[in-house]
């Protein structure tokens, strides 16, 4: 962040984050399959429903602060964008 001159925070409903789980396409960086990806799915989509109540490193909390202590240009989107 020391380097950054624009904070953008893609701070999606639970609900919109989940969709967007759904949808994803195929990660093969991450995955070796698709298959393998959506076997993940229930894990992930747990992960998603406690963003808001974690305190880790991947929490709201955390990125609302980090967010919040950034004295650059910010934006904050509260949903989709659709090109």
């Amino acid at each position: 962040m020391a380097y950054a001159d624009k904070a953008i925070f893609l701070n999606l409903s639970i609900e919109d984050c989940i969709d967007n789980a759904k949808q994803r396409p195929w990660e093969p960086h991450k995955y070796s399959s698709k298959l393998a990806q959506d076997e993940n799915l229930p894990m992930l989509l747990d992960w998603i429903k406690d963003y808001e109540s974690r305190t880790d490193t991947f929490s709201l909390a955390s990125h609302q602060a980090l967010y919040d202590s950034f004295s650059g240009e910010k934006v904050m989107y509260r949903q989709n964008i659709n090109e």
